[in-house]
């Protein structure tokens, strides 16, 4: 969704491309002017604060910013985006208006959740694995095909007098 908007609390809406239906579930005309929501009530409860202050902060230095928040849609469902936007001043440096750009990035962010679970699960597994490993009285080490040793047990270690990093 491309916007024109306002730099006031409810993020009042010049325009808006009509991207925003499928962004939002609202119109362009329901968004704009504040007509039917202010897109501000569309922002998720947790961001609101972060999305105002990182636009003022970025005003205050280039007037470019960039944000990931999540907002809720007209339907209810939850929605990761991401906001590329900068602020359009006159000739004497005031503020007219903000312009900028809102991509749905849910997938995205869900892939990532879903990276960082796998990754916890595997580090549990090897913790687990090697937990296993520790409590076996054999010795037991890996070693790759050209004979570097990879891994081994405590019992390894202590018949060889050295640790593992060492080993």
């Amino acid at each position: 969704m491309a916007y024109r908007c306002k730099n006031d609390a409810n993020w009042t809406m010049i325009f808006v491309s009509e991207g925003a239906l499928r962004l939002t579930g609202y119109t362009q005309d329901n968004l704009m002017n504040s007509k039917v929501i202010d897109y501000s009530s569309l922002i998720h409860e947790d961001y609101v604060d972060l999305v105002w202050d990182n636009v003022q902060k970025a005003l205050n230095i280039n007037g470019k910013y960039l944000i990931e928040y999540k907002i809720r849609a007209k339907d209810g469902t939850e929605k990761w985006v991401w906001e590329s936007g900068f602020g359009v001043f006159d000739e004497v440096g005031d503020l007219l208006f903000l312009e900028g750009f809102i991509m749905d990035i849910t997938e995205r962010k869900n892939a990532e959740d879903e990276l960082i679970l796998a990754k916890e699960k595997v580090e549990d597994n090897e913790i687990h694995l090697k937990t296993l490993i520790n409590t076996i009285p054999d010795l037991i080490w890996l070693k790759d095909k050209e004979g570097i040793y990879l891994n081994c047990n405590n019992r390894f270690e202590d018949f060889f007098g050295a640790k593992e990093n060492e080993i």
